[in-house]
């Protein structure tokens, strides 16, 4: 009798230490905040440039490998339903090796910038159409990647004249 409680004891605990282990692991994913404004101003040659900010929430932990995707989305009609057609509007610098956790205070490397040149006012010629920024990103310790989705539904609420505030904000100013 000792012995099978000694190996149920073993079994429980070890069952309780391994959920315990992937419920801490579940919570050790990127945890991005994307502005929900596009920033329009002149980019560095004088054109217009539509700009889209990120920020690493977390205190502790970088994320990896950022992938960054801008589609164009609009919804048509077929047969038993509807569908989407997504076209993909290039960003400059589409992709990053890391963004920096918010410890880094020095030029808040923390927040990224991505921006595109084309018109997207122009592409954007539908109140049908919306755009969606979508951002992937690994985190530095666990390795766990995670999507996150900014959609933009009305044109004149989204893009705002002016540039991102400093740091963590995701106002424009």
């Amino acid at each position: 009798m000792k012995i099978v409680e000694l190996i149920s004891i073993g079994i429980s605990t070890s069952l309780i230490a391994s959920i315990f282990f992937i419920i801490l692991l579940s919570y050790l994913k990127p945890n991005l905040k994307i502005s929900p404004y596009i920033a329009k101003r002149h980019d560095t040659r004088g054109d217009n440039a539509y700009f889209f900010k990120i920020v690493n929430k977390s205190w502790f932990f970088k994320a990896f490998d950022i992938w960054v995707e801008l589609l164009l989305i609009e919804p048509f009609i077929v047969e038993g339903g509807t569908n989407i057609r997504a076209t993909e509007i290039k960003l400059k610098h589409q992709n990053a090796w890391c963004i920096d956790s918010r410890r880094s205070r020095e030029f808040a490397t923390y927040a990224h910038l991505y921006y595109t040149n084309e018109n997207i006012e122009e592409l954007w010629d539908s109140e049908r159409k919306n755009l969606e920024l979508r951002v992937m990103a690994k985190h530095q310790l666990s390795g766990f990647k995670r999507v996150f989705v900014q959609k933009y539904y009305v044109k004149h609420h989204s893009i705002k004249n002016g540039s991102f505030k400093y740091g963590n904000h995701i106002t424009i100013v």
